[in-house]
This record gives C-alpha cells, structure tokens and sequence, in this order.
C-alpha cells in the first residue's frame, strides 16, 4: 500500500523575551491611541506657551494633566517635543517653586528622556534658559532628581551635574570630617594691635614690672628691715640693780675711810 503523508512536528517556541515599558505606552495608557496622547500632549503645551506669553500662571486644568498622564511616554515626548528645552525651562519656572508641580515635572521628564533625545546640548539649552528667567538652581534640582535614561544621565555628567540618584555623596569614615568645598577667605579687615598714645610717658605706657611681694634673701638681695623695729623698754632688767647698790656700797665706805 502507499503510506500517508509524514507527520511534521512544529518549530520549537522559543519564549520572547521580557521587556519592561513605562507606564502609558500607547494604549496601555489613558489614551486609547498613541495619537490621541500626542494630540491631548500638543495641546496643553500649546496652553503652557500662551500663558507664559502673557504672564499670567499656568492653568490649574493643565497641572491636573501633566499629574494625570507623567508616566505615560507618548503624552510626555510629544508634550516636550513641542515645548523644547526653552519651553521645558518655563514649565519649571511657572511651577514657582511648588513642590507637587515640580515633583510632576520630574516625573514627566523621567519618562520622556526615555523616547526623546535629552543630550548635553538640549539639556545646555535648557540651563541657559533658566539662567535667564533667573531660576537655574531649580532646573538643576529637576534635571538631576529626575530618573533619567543612562544617555541623559551622561549628559549631565558630562556639564558637571551630579546626578543625584545613580551617584550618591561618597560617606566618611567615622572621626573623619568631609574637606570644606571653599578655604575661608581671609578677612578683608584684618585686626591690627592698638596704637599707643603718643602722649602717653613711656613709664606709662610700659609699666615696669612689679617688685615681687617676697624678695629673695639670696647674696644680690640684702635683707630688708621690718617695718617695725622694737621699741626700748622703759624699765632697766632687774639684773643690773644688784651691782648698782654693790657699787655705791663699797663707794660710800671708801668714802668714810678716807675722812
């Protein structure tokens, strides 16, 4: 008989492998399509240039969807993309220092630096602005607590930024103090002895050294007299008397032999 055809065994699967996505990518996020993220992105940049035009803050509609959507990565590129670095410097600006805006900044920037390039001459441009509205301290702040992509991280490194979370402050040893970042200036005044008066006696104005309240008995120092020497008594010692009336006894028979 004829045999049927050979069975064939399927190609072996092989597992694909794991990759991990932001939060929000395309309609894993809010919006049902990349493009409607792009399209509600586009807009509310739109809102944040007019304001900042015309002075006036950023709409409290516009902060509720930056929270809303920071972590999903089509609304985050297309929002920065069309605010450029220039625009971005403005965002942290308008925040004024709030500390929920610009924790949303961080965020947003975090996961946009993933699908847009953040390289050294887009984050320079974006410092120059902020040195120009006056807030450079805070765009640092965002730049390196933001979690950046390991390309944007290098772009920080390579403008002398530290980044914050990929390299912490080296910790001291016990008993060991961190070297001071500046050598204190030295004193602009510097403290000068007081000048003595010119009419001042030289005796005055060097006193000589006082006599030490006990002074040596030694051979250069001969011994002082008390201050007090004894007084003389005012009656003779009783030793003397005896001889006295001996004496003017034999004095006076001397005296009657002779007469």
């Amino acid at each position: 008989g004829t045999r049927g055809p050979r069975k064939v065994a399927p190609p072996a699967s092989h597992p694909r492998p794991h990759r991990t996505t932001p939060n929000g990518a395309g309609d894993l996020g809010k919006f049902r399509t990349p493009h409607e993220a792009a399209r509600a992105a586009r807009k509310d940049a739109a809102g944040i240039a007019d304001a900042v035009k015309h002075h006036r803050p950023v709409p409290a509609e516009t902060w509720k969807d930056l929270t809303e959507h920071a972590g999903d990565p089509d609304y985050t590129r297309a929002l920065y993309e069309r605010l450029g670095p220039t625009g971005a410097a403005a965002l942290i600006k308008a925040a004024h220092g709030n500390p929920a805006h610009l924790k949303v900044i961080e965020r947003s920037l975090g996961v946009a630096s993933h699908h847009l390039t953040m390289n050294a001459r887009w984050l320079d441009a974006l410092l120059d602005e902020s040195d120009r509205l006056g807030d450079h301290r805070t765009a640092v702040h965002v730049l390196t607590t933001a979690d950046t992509s390991a390309r944007t991280r290098d772009a920080l490194t390579r403008l002398g930024l530290q980044h914050q979370h990929q390299h912490p402050a080296p910790s001291h040893a016990p008993g060991h103090t961190a070297p001071p970042a500046h050598a204190p200036a030295p004193p602009r005044y510097p403290i000068q002895p007081p000048a003595t008066p010119a009419h001042v006696p030289a005796e005055t104005a060097h006193p000589a050294p006082a006599a030490p309240s006990h002074p040596s008995t030694g051979p250069g120092h001969p011994p002082t007299a008390p201050s007090h020497p004894p007084t003389a008594s005012s009656h003779p010692p009783t030793a003397s008397a005896p001889t006295t009336l001996l004496h003017e006894t034999l004095l006076h028979e001397t005296k009657g032999g002779l007469s």
